[in-house]
Order: structure tokens, then sequence, then C-alpha cells
């Protein structure tokens, strides 16, 4: 009746052209990539590939006349909210950007300037990230510059947002102005019970118990995990966020095994750890409906599903490409000696304050909104893949972080959301009662996550004296080695997706490529290039460092050291694949000149000067150089003096 009602007064949208637009959205970078990445002919046929899937998918299941009445002024206010919404996260730069958009910036601006594939010709280390959500915005500032990129961004992820948005209201049937600002209000909160984690934490004596900064971290100060609130997501990660929400929007609003693998796969270069939690619950729901299938001896259609047109492609486009791509990256493939998968905390490692932080840490991230949930969904598989997953992934660490936590939790707790806004839509049409009054007052705690990272935006722009404040430090990677280990791949041409698929640099675009890193460089003053190096006094070719926990010397058995270029002059000299690094003592100079070995960290104590001086250098520390001693071995930092016994010589090892 609703529907019918808004005939004459609401905006009609074709359910095919939606869905369409939605697609569209994820695989056009996938193609970009494709066709900037890999060799031109392995692109271009694995674009059709991918093409032709989505083809006969729409093709046999959307027809035309499939369409949906929503309110008109409805579509006018979600499309502002989620304007204003984009503007106060900082994407775009337009407002106050989180710490984490310093390496964002940087990623962005080198797939700008750089020649695709991103491989930088002094460090010869390749850029592997998640990066495909900026192929099409990247082709924009490629072609106008860094101002109209940054603003394609915003208009970019406004349109992701708007997209999933209009899928929950389609199936929903949110098409009223009531509906569809319940579904956008608390798309926009949802969180989980921040506040009272930060409460508990002040009753610790962590942290003041405020509200300043959204409140999400509050089990940092003991357990270190996290669930992140919608929020939070599109200031910090909106590249691993948008299309997971996309492509769960798409998932719920029509479930079929004949599409499972492809919109999943289409997940996958955007978000590769969101694509795991995706997984879960695809396979939870597909293994059920598989199950009918056997239990009603459709063996031949439940085959001809599995193994469509639309998920074969997936598979031989998406998949083989991207598996190939991401297994490359050194904190997945645990070269440098970190990384790999294990546990978070090995449970025989667990304190009981962390084993109380992480049940309240359940409870109050999920658990309180799947107990509202359970009446209307204790039937439904994915209800209990969502809290078992839930369950397991604080447990679990993939790389070098808690970085797993935090991204595969994303679809999950995208689909609790989904069920909370259908309770609440439902509890519209109802007289209030005592239950849905608690779960609007739970919601209305979780909001204020969301107004706590907007006051602290701005607070630090009104600290600041700027606007916007942008956060944009780190500017490049191409002086920069294996301290990045999410960014970087070493020895490119070693690994299969760089020996076998990617493109091959001409002559010219190196050259181009160069030139852009020498340029950064001398605008930084950073006399040498990020890479290995033998590091040596002038005065004795055949010594260099010996260190341990004790103090660093010289010595004839060092080993090679890995020289890291930072901003403004500044470099890290580390040791043992960027385990440890030269270090000052509490970041200032004693007496003795004390130098010591320590992990590698992004402390003022580990960033050094060097100064040419006749093709030797001296490693400075503010007004004082690393001088050796050849009789006694020893070294420290005395004040520069210019002697010899302040030089060394830094020689590139060919790897």
């Amino acid at each position: 009746m609703e529907e019918m009602e808004l005939k004459g007064r609401g905006i009609r949208i074709s359910s095919k052209k939606l869905v369409i637009a939605a697609y569209c959205y994820m695989i056009i970078p996938i193609i970009i990539f494709f066709i900037g990445w890999l060799k031109i002919y392995i692109g271009i046929a694995l674009s059709a590939v991918l093409l032709f899937g989505l083809f006969r998918f729409i093709k046999t299941r959307y027809r035309e006349d499939e369409y949906f009445y929503i309110e008109a002024k409805a579509v006018c206010i979600i499309l502002a909210a989620i304007c204003i919404w984009v503007f106060l996260s900082g994407v775009g730069g337009y407002f106050c950007q989180r710490s984490d958009m310093h390496w964002r910036n940087a990623l962005f601006r080198d797939l700008i300037d750089y020649s695709w594939p991103v491989v930088y010709p002094e460090t010869g280390n390749a850029l592997v990230y998640y990066y495909v959500f900026w192929m099409l915005t990247a082709l924009v500032g490629k072609a106008l510059g860094w101002e109209a990129a940054n603003f394609s961004l915003f208009l970019w992820t406004t349109t992701g947002v708007f997209i999933s948005i209009l899928l929950l209201c389609k199936m929903l049937r949110a098409y009223s102005m009531k509906r569809a600002l319940t579904i956008t209000t608390i798309y926009i909160f949802w969180s989980g019970l921040n506040i009272i984690g930060m409460t508990y934490m002040a009753m610790k004596g962590f942290g003041s118990g405020g509200i300043l900064g959204g409140g999400f971290g509050w089990s940092d100060y003991v357990a270190g995990i996290q669930y992140t609130p919608n929020n939070a997501l599109l200031e910090w990660v909106f590249n691993q966020t948008i299309v997971p929400w996309v492509g769960v929007s798409l998932f719920l609003q029509d479930k079929r095994i004949d599409n499972l693998a492809y919109l999943g796969l289409c997940i996958l270069p955007f978000a590769p750890l969101p694509f795991v939690g995706f997984f879960v619950i695809a396979v939870a729901w597909g293994t059920e409906k598989a199950i009918r299938f056997i239990k009603k001896k459709e063996y031949s259609a439940l085959i001809r599903n599995i193994f469509s047109v639309p998920n074969i492609s997936a598979v031989i486009s998406i998949f083989i490409v991207f598996l190939l791509f991401f297994t490359s990256n050194t904190a997945v493939n645990g070269s440098a000696g970190v990384g790999g998968i294990g546990w978070y905390i090995k449970p025989e490692d667990f304190t009981a304050e962390q084993l109380k932080t992480l049940l309240l840490f359940y409870v109050i991230e999920f658990f309180c909104y799947s107990l509202f949930c359970y009446k209307e969904y204790r039937k439904d598989v994915i209800f209990y893949a969502v809290n078992i997953s839930l369950f397991i992934f604080p447990l679990i660490r993939v790389g070098t972080g808690r970085d797993f936590c935090m991204r595969a939790s994303i679809p999950a707790l995208f689909v609790l959301m989904v069920m909370i806004i259908q309770k609440m839509c439902a509890a519209q049409q109802e007289v209030l009662s005592v239950r849905t009054s608690i779960l609007i007052a739970l919601l209305s705690i979780s909001g204020l996550s969301a107004a706590g990272d907007w006051a602290w935006s701005v607070m630090q722009i009104k600290n600041a004296g700027v606007y916007p404040l942008v956060a944009d430090d780190i500017v490049t990677f191409s002086n920069r080695n294996l301290e990045e280990l999410n960014f970087l791949v070493r020895k490119p041409e070693e690994q299969g997706f760089f020996k076998y698929l990617a493109a091959d640099k001409s002559q010219k675009e190196y050259e181009k490529d160069l030139a852009i890193s020498i340029d950064f460089r001398q605008q930084h003053q950073l006399p040498l290039s990020a890479g290995t190096y033998d590091i040596s006094p002038k005065l004795r070719d055949s010594s260099g460092f010996v260190y341990n926990d004790s103090g660093i010397s010289l010595g004839s058995d060092s080993g090679h050291t890995i020289l890291t270029g930072l901003n403004e002059g500044k470099y890290k000299i580390m040791f043992d694949d960027c385990q440890a690094a030269l270090n000052v003592p509490g970041d200032s100079i004693d007496e003795q000149g004390s130098v010591e070995i320590r992990p590698v960290w992004s402390t003022e104590g580990q960033k050094w000067n060097l100064e040419e001086a006749g093709g030797f250098y001296m490693i400075c520390y503010q007004d004082h150089a690393l001088t050796y001693d050849l009789e006694t071995g020893s070294v420290k930092l005395a004040l520069k003096a210019g002697g010899e016994d302040q030089l060394w010589s830094f020689v590139p090892v060919k790897e």
C-alpha cells in the first residue's frame, strides 16, 4: 500500500539499474586495475571474462519492469546526509583527517604520479596494498591533478554509500521518509556501546572515560582488540569499507548461489580481510541452501548453481590475479620474519584482566544487539554465522597487528546492523514497547561514538589553527623500505604476480618514475636513496656495525644494513630485515653519547640525518655525529667536527 501511494509523488527506481550500478561500482576499478597493472592482453581478456559473467547474471535474473518507488524528499535528505557525513570524515581533505591518512594520501599520490604497476626505481620495491578503491579516482588525478583527484574521491565515496543505502531501502521496503531516515541514521551512527567500555577502563585507572575521539579503542589499554564503528571506518579505512558495505547490501537483498562467488570475489580486491568475513557468512548460508538441494535430490541444479557462468568468470578473473597479488605482500607471506597467521594473544598468555576485557568486549560490541534480534532470527543461519565469527575474530592475527579483528568483522557487524534496522522499522508500526525503548536507548548511547569523533576533529582543527587539517606527512613510499610492511614488496621480480602477470615497464616510464623519485629526495634533503647498504668507517672498509642489547661497536662480521628514507632529511638505520634500528636512548643525547639498537618504532631517537662529505657521510643526530674509535672499536655520538672518525662509507648491496 505504501509503495502504491508513492507512485504519484515518489521517485521510481529500477531494481535492475540499481543492481547494475552496484556491481559496476565494484567492477569498474577492478577492470582499471586489470588493464593498468597486467600485461595488456591478459588485462583485456580478464576484463572481458568478468563483464561477461555480470552480463549473464543480470540477463537471467532481472527484468526491465522491476522497480520500486521511494519518496522524493527521502532521497534528497539521504543524499544530503551522506554528503555531510563523507565531508566530516575527511575523505577528500575538506575537514580533518585521521593519522592513517598520512599513508593513504601517500598511496593515492603514488598511484597518480608513478606509472602502473608502481615499482619504485631507486629502491626496487613494489607497491602492494588494497588500493583498488582508488583506481578510477587515480586516473582522474593523472589527467587533472591532485585537487581534482580528491574531489572525485569524495564523490566516489559518497556514491558508494548512497548505493548501499538505496539497496537497503529496497530490501526493507523503506519507501517513506520515516523509514528511509531510520535506515540512514542507524547506518551513520552504528557502533558498539563504546562509552561503557571507556567508563570501565576509567574505573580501572585507564583514560578519562570521555567520548572524545569516539572511544572505540577503549580496550587498547588492556587487550588491544577493536570492532570499529561505521563513522570511524569511513574516517580511517574507507578504501576497505565502502565496497564491503555495497557487496553485503547486494547479498542481503538477493541471496543466490549462482552469483555468490562472483559477488564475494568482487569484494576481495578492495578488502581481503572483510572478504574473509563475508566468506564465512556466505559459506554458512550457501551450505544451508546446498543441503536443501541435496534433500530434494536436485543434484544437477545444485551443480549448475555452484558452477554458474558468473561464479566461474569471477574465479578465473579475480581470484587468481588477486591471490597472487596479495600474497606477494611482505606482511602476508612473512618473508621479513614477521607477519603470517597466528593467535592475536596466545590462549596461554591471556591474563585475568585481558579475559575480563574480552568478555565485556563481546557484550557491548555485538551481543547486546544480538539479544534483541534472537527472536526474529533464531532460525536464520546467517544470524549464527555473524555471532560466531564476531566471537572468533578477536582471537586471530593475520599480518603484524590486529587488523584482522578490526576489518574481517566489517561484514558481520554490517549484517547485524541491518537486522537491528529491520527490527526498528517493524517497531514503527507497533505501540512503543519496553523492549524497543531499551534498544533505542542502546542505539542512542552507541551514537555518541560518532559524535565524539566529530568533536575530536573540531578540537584538532581549533588547536592547530589550520583548516582543513590534512594528514599528508608521508608524501610517498618511493624512499621507504620494509618498515612499511603493509604496503611494500621487496624483490617483486621474484613474486609470481610480477613475474607472470604484471606489465613490463618501458624505458620511458622507468626514466619518468626515476625523475619523480630523485626530485622527492632533493626536495626533502635526502642524499641517499632508501636501500640495503654495507656501512663501514672511512678509515677501515672491512668493518661495520656489530651490536647487542648493551650497545653497538665495530667488527668485521657485521651484516647488511637497511637505510630507509623519511621526510625532512631523516633516515632510519635498520638491521635484521627491519627488526631493529639504530637508536638514541630516550630520544636525547647523554654525556657518554650512547647509542643502542632497539626494535623499530616511529620515535625521534631513530630519525637520523646524513650529511655528505666527499663521497662519505656523517650520520648525525641534532648537532652530534656518530663517531668511531678504531683502536677500541667503540661507536658513540660526539659533537660534529668533520674529522675522518665521523665519516662513513655507504656501499649499496645488490641482493
